[in-house]
């Protein structure tokens, strides 16, 4: 049942029925509120909102405190660091997934450079900027 309902929060969500899929969200959650991906897809869509961002902030917390070698859930948790304007932390949190050595998704890098633009280190933006483009070349990035 949780699956379901996940699915149908994302599918209202890409509708851009945000209430429906909050909504949904929260249903799901009440069913099982330990489901970490759903937690994590929670709070990154509120966070793509700007929506409850205090909240968003503690589950995406709550999620890397169970499962803290989780690159998606990290990334979620930097994301929502950075839309609540901690940058410092949020970048360190991307940092450490970036350097990580695992699988690499344009996502990070994309969201780390929002962090680096925010925070105007252009040097930094640049480095990683060139960082992807390398990876692209080389295709080891997804």
């Amino acid at each position: 049942m949780v699956q379901v309902l996940t699915m149908r929060a994302d599918v209202y969500y890409r509708m851009k029925e945000f209430i429906k899929a909050f909504e949904t969200f929260r249903n799901a959650m009440k069913i099982n509120s330990d489901d970490l991906t759903v937690i994590n897809n929670y709070a990154y869509y509120l966070a793509e909102q700007n929506s409850n961002l205090k909240e968003a902030e503690e589950m995406a917390k709550r999620v890397i405190e169970k499962d803290k070698g989780n690159t998606t859930f990290l990334d979620t948790y930097g994301w929502v660091l950075y839309k609540r304007g901690k940058l410092k932390e949020a970048a360190k949190v991307m940092e450490s997934i970036i350097n990580k050595g695992d699988k690499t998704d344009a996502v990070w890098y994309e969201h780390y450079g929002y962090i680096l633009k925010k925070q105007k280190n252009v040097k930094k933006l640049w480095q990683t900027g060139k960082s992807l483009f390398k990876l692209i070349v080389q295709k080891q990035i997804y």
